[in-house]
């Protein structure tokens, strides 16, 4: 009941030939115009929005520095102000407008952190899920859209029902054992107690068996 596609934002950001930038689009809007009845998932590095310092939120060490001017500059090319940025987001736009149809998720990283978003325009993602915390954290800034977000070690999980049902569920761990040092057995203790403490620390249903989007709109952000 789904289709999966997965794109290489990277390889557009860098990409300077108009052509080929076209090229992008017209293939994403044959992928969505080919599912047919079946919900879009779009998988990428980067994310569609996010709450994190490359959306935009600049700590607040950095606003009478030098990064916060390249960022206001758009100089910042993976931030999503940048213009590279800004032109992926508003073809996206432009195709998902086009297929009078959004996705229902996009699930990318890029931000250090684990965010649940809801959309912001008619067209947007329905979802949009940032799980970018696999190895270091970013912090996370309360702002329109952003239902719950975790500055934790973790990953998120989409479990597909047969009746048509999509579920997320979000794992994590303790902070405090994101990075584990010291002698051999020192360091194993650290790993299993790291390993020990995932768990489920939010769940929500984005589609129910109707086939309707869920409204998880309540707001929620966690340290």
């Amino acid at each position: 009941n789904v289709r999966i596609a997965v794109m290489d934002t990277h390889w557009f950001l860098r990409e300077r030939h108009p052509g080929e930038r076209a090229r992008f689009f017209e293939r994403m809007q044959q992928m969505i115009d080919g599912a047919q009845g079946r919900e879009v998932i779009l998988l990428a590095h980067h994310a569609y929005r996010s709450a994190g310092p490359h959306g935009m939120i600049v700590p607040g060490y950095h606003t009478l520095g030098g990064a916060y001017i390249m960022k206001q500059a758009g100089a910042l090319l993976q931030d999503l102000n940048s213009p590279p940025y800004a032109d992926l987001l508003s073809g996206l736009r432009q195709t998902f407008n086009s297929a009078r149809k959004p996705p229902l998720i996009y699930a990318g990283g890029h931000d250090h952190s684990l965010q649940v978003l809801t959309s912001k325009e008619e067209f947007d993602p329905r979802f949009n899920l940032v799980s970018g915390s696999g190895s270091k954290l970013s912090t996370i800034q309360m702002g329109t859209g952003l239902v719950w977000g975790a500055s934790r070690p973790g990953y998120m999980m989409l479990v597909f029902r047969k009746a048509d049902g999509v579920d997320l569920f979000v794992v994590a761990g303790d902070p405090a054992r994101l990075s584990c040092t010291g002698a051999d057995e020192e360091r194993t203790r650290c790993m299993t107690e790291a390993t020990n403490a995932f768990e489920i620390i939010y769940s929500a249903s984005l589609l129910g068996e109707s086939k309707e989007p869920r409204d998880i709109r309540a707001p929620r952000a966690d340290s």
